[in-house]
């Protein structure tokens, strides 16, 4: 699988104009001269969406915004906090904004398990979580009284339509079965499971079609790509 990289400038500036519209229409008190955003990102450059590269964007689009949309009587401060990819650290960090009352709009977490947490309490505290990450196909659903993230915004890729996209191919080819083999930890530079959580979303279309397919999670420390070809494929998955 190919991942292309999108251009972290260019969606930290559609985020943040995104929000700067929606601020610079909403009717706030106008006592509020302050809104703070609170970024929670990995500081591990082996992220993609690290401290380092993330931050010098968003100073960039923030300073855009504030010259294009924002009025003078309202200012956009960005507080950093380092999520570590991590389900337990994400959420105390957004714990801390929100008790110390420095939150306005979460931007990230971007993996998607230091996501879940935020974007879950997000929606009892009533605030916005902009994010390029949430790419699993459970974030979708935000409109139903039993949704679990409500004010979640995603403006990255996805995998749902990865799933629609794999679906359509089995449809045009005709295939009736397939055997959906994903890398145990394959791109987690990217987001922890990245390609456990693709091939769910694969998974989760060929369900609903009724599409009938296999799945195998490839240990590559431990078994042998031609074995497992050969063993978990074979001629019953062939096509002959």
């Amino acid at each position: 699988m190919k991942v292309h990289k999108m251009s972290t400038k260019t969606t930290c500036y559609s985020c943040l104009t995104i929000f700067g519209i929606l601020l610079s229409l909403a009717k706030l008190d106008h006592a509020v001269q302050t809104v703070y955003m609170a970024v929670i990102i990995p500081s591990d450059n082996s992220r993609l969406y690290s401290l380092d590269r993330t931050q010098p964007a968003i100073t960039v689009a923030l300073e855009k915004v504030r010259r294009t949309i924002l009025t003078s009587d309202v200012e956009i401060v960005a507080l950093y906090a380092d999520s570590r990819c991590s389900s337990q650290l994400g959420p105390i960090r957004a714990f801390d904004f929100y008790s110390n009352k420095t939150v306005n709009v979460f931007f990230g977490p971007v993996c998607d398990y230091s996501l879940a947490p935020v974007a879950r309490y997000a929606v009892y505290w009533n605030l916005p979580v902009v994010t390029p990450g949430a790419m699993a196909h459970d974030f979708a659903a935000k409109t139903e009284p039993k949704d679990e993230y409500k004010t979640l915004t995603r403006m990255g890729i996805t995998f749902d339509t990865l799933g629609f996209y794999f679906l359509q191919i089995l449809k045009g080819q005709k295939w009736e079965r397939a055997k959906l083999i994903s890398q145990h930890k394959g791109y987690n530079s990217i987001s922890p499971n990245f390609c456990y959580l693709a091939s769910s979303a694969i998974a989760k279309h060929m369900t609903a079609k009724r599409f009938r397919y296999e799945e195998h999670i490839w240990l590559e420390n431990n078994q042998d790509a031609k074995l497992v070809l050969m063993e978990s494929i074979g001629l019953r998955h062939a096509g002959l």
